[in-house]
């Protein structure tokens, strides 16, 4: 990857660049439908941490790699969460 070079998706799916691969527009609609699923079956208050990590108050790239969870604990604990 760092040198830019093409891999199958195959390979993709073998490091954990992706966690799924599909051949027909069926097994994606049908693959969607359960990821959709699963994502809304979790709490309002986690999604909402989560999107507002992702959107406000992610860690800069010369953060610590173990300051991600810090700032997820922070917003769990945040208005936002309890507002949900």
């Amino acid at each position: 990857m760092l040198f830019a070079e093409r891999f199958p998706a195959a390979e993709a799916q073998r490091i954990g660049l992706i966690t799924a691969m599909v051949q027909t527009p069926e097994e994606l609609e049908t693959l969607l439908t359960e990821r959709l699923a699963a994502l809304t079956a979790k709490p309002r208050a986690a999604l909402l941490a989560t999107r507002a990590c992702c959107a406000t108050r992610a860690a800069p790239p010369s953060a610590p790699v173990g300051a991600g969870p810090i700032v997820f604990l922070d917003l769990l604990a945040s208005t936002i969460a309890a507002q949900s």
